[in-house]
């Protein structure tokens, strides 16, 4: 029988869709949006903080019942279901590099001899996670990649182009990174997942039922409206936290 407490999902720092107060609770476009997927469900939501690999591992032995912001692929789908409609769209995802280092990155081919920092166990897009030319460097945060590209530890970052550029807009070497030409356009999919050797596994036609209904009712994009505004560089506004 499903547990009727709290669902426990992975939570790791993606501005603007998941982010922390000073006072340690949780806000951004999909916190709003799963937070009112499992009132819905009689549910209430409990928030494991973890890194987004921790978080993979946890979804495999069910310690977690959920993750926000998969990409789907099929090692995933081993121990994921992907929960169908993908709820949002994955946006560009692009390059950064120190301004003034003279680096160039407008092809994929530009990439071969450099470092790049990447997230550990993050998907970004097919072409670049299985490119076995591109030499990757792992870290758990985008922050510590940018501190990292500012102290010429890699050439260059990827991140998704909206939580980049959000990101950046609030660090003090943000003066110091600009984006590179090369981007990625591919759209994907961005799901619920939901562990496979989790106990909500067996409500995953009532989640989907729910997800349809709220998709329906253009929710996501309600959520999103308060923390993006239109015009400006890429809509982007920053929300208070409070």
């Amino acid at each position: 029988m499903v547990r009727a407490d709290e669902i426990k999902v992975a939570y790791t720092e993606y501005a603007p869709y998941r982010m922390t107060r000073q006072n340690g609770t949780k806000y951004g476009i999909d916190i709003d949006f799963l937070n009112e997927l499992a009132s819905r469900l009689g549910h209430t939501v409990q928030y494991v903080d973890c890194p987004f690999e921790r978080g993979l591992s946890s979804m495999q032995t069910g310690k977690v019942d959920l993750m926000t912001g998969m990409l789907s692929n099929s090692e995933r789908e081993e121990y994921m279901y992907f929960v169908e409609p993908a709820y949002r769209k994955a946006s560009a995802k692009v390059f950064y590099i120190k301004a003034g280092s003279g680096i160039s990155i407008e092809r994929q081919e530009d990439l071969y001899g450099k470092q790049v920092g990447v997230i550990g166990g993050v998907s970004y897009y097919p072409a670049f996670d299985l490119d076995p030319r591109i030499s990757k460097e792992c870290v758990i945060t985008f922050a510590q990649n940018i501190k990292k590209l500012v102290n010429g530890r890699v050439d260059v970052i990827i991140q998704t182009e909206i939580v980049g550029d959000y990101m950046l807009s609030a660090l003090p070497e943000r003066e110091n990174v600009v984006k590179a030409a090369l981007r990625s356009g591919v759209e994907q999919g961005v799901y619920l997942a939901i562990s496979r050797n989790s106990p909500f596994f067996t409500e995953r036609e009532r989640i989907t039922a729910v997800l349809k209904d709220m998709q329906a009712e253009g929710y996501w994009e309600t959520c999103l409206r308060n923390y993006m505004h239109v015009g400006g560089k890429h809509g982007l506004a920053r929300a208070k936290p409070d």
